[in-house]
């Protein structure tokens, strides 16, 4: 079962932003020395049980999911109120967004950005404590809706043991997907439901028929479906949502819709436009006309697992949503409820 996993943990090469194979394993096997327990006997040298398909999954997703990981850790330094400077900054960096929020303690928008997006403003599942993590943990929710799914991450805030405000930011995963190079070859899903496609009728594939909510209490990883319908999936956690990535093994039977692939093409809508955002927290306020967000990159690759800055890359919220690590690699002790630091 541990050896399965680990070999499930190698396609998530792509968090340590590594270039190689050998480097991946490296970093998958330090992490997984690190979180889980180490298994009496194990080659971490040996690459060779890998299935490509695995390191493929890996590829595919890696300009998507290093994204995803940045946003993790800019989401975690959230808690103190955010100011203009804050907001262009997450505009800047994460130019896919559709919107950024200040709610308070019952999910009500005390400020959001923009004030007219076209789908509704929705973060009440986010309101309750989820038992399985700490208080001060992100959280994230799935909203379903016919303009596409939309997703919710939120930073909550608490004074005194209660919760006092949540700092929130949403997306289409489409916008994201959209700086994606093969964004065809590989399906998103949740619980929920399908959140990504790929370039494929999800109706067809393993990934709809499979009770997600149970499989997960087992597996981080695994191999969906059968002969014609074959996936390989594996598990990236925003807070406590769990996001698996899948790539089909054997997709003979599976059928195509090649239209999904059109609607990456027209996702301008959905982002957020610094220029116009109308930005005001505190004191009127409109961003530089010069600021124009960049195009989505992918953290630079550091050899041996590094990230750019010489920290490990954040991989606690991969395979296991209550486990956070520390730069140095530790994980985190379990923190006391954390004052309020937003303004009334």
């Amino acid at each position: 079962m541990h050896r399965f996993f680990l070999l499930g943990l190698c396609s998530l090469f792509f968090l340590a932003g590594c270039t190689t194979v050998d480097d991946a394993w490296e970093f998958t096997s330090k992490q997984y020395r690190t979180y889980l327990n180490k298994p009496a006997a194990l080659d971490w040298e040996d690459t060779g049980d890998s299935a490509e398909y695995e390191l493929t999954l890996g590829r595919a997703v890696i300009a998507v999911d290093s994204q995803l990981a940045e946003l993790l850790k800019a989401m975690e330094n959230s808690d103190r109120r955010p100011d203009e400077n804050w907001v262009m900054t997450m505009l800047n960096r994460f130019p896919w967004l559709s919107g950024l929020a200040i709610t308070d303690e019952a999910g009500n928008a005390l400020i959001r950005i923009p004030d007219n997006f076209m789908k509704p403003f929705d973060v009440a599942p986010l309101v309750e404590d989820d038992p399985k993590q700490k208080i001060s943990d992100l959280r994230a929710y799935v909203q379903q809706n016919p303009l596409g799914a939309e997703i919710y991450v939120a930073k909550p805030v608490y004074r005194d043991g209660v919760l006092s405000r949540m700092v929130v930011v949403h997306f289409d995963m489409r916008s994201l997907l959209a700086g994606s190079p093969n964004p065809g070859s590989f399906m998103i899903a949740s619980p929920e439901g399908v959140i990504w496609p790929g370039s494929f009728k999800a109706e067809s594939t393993p990934v709809v028929s499979e009770n997600w909510s149970e499989t997960l209490l087992d597996e981080t990883s695994g191999v969906i479906g059968n002969e014609g319908a074959k996936f390989f999936w594996t598990t990236r956690y925003l807070g406590n949502l769990p996001l698996i990535y899948a790539i089909p093994i054997d997709a003979s039977k599976v059928e195509r819709n090649e239209e999904n692939l059109y609607e990456l093409d027209q996702v301008d809508h959905l982002r957020i436009d610094p220029n116009t955002a109308g930005i005001e927290l505190g004191q009127d306020a409109q961003p530089p006309a010069s600021v124009q967000p960049p195009a989505p990159v992918a953290p630079a690759p550091a050899k041996g697992g590094a990230s750019a800055s010489g920290n490990d890359e954040v991989v606690g919220n991969v395979g296991n949503p209550n486990v956070t690590p520390s730069p140095s690699g530790e994980a985190l002790k379990p923190e006391e409820p954390k004052s309020e630091s937003l303004e009334n």
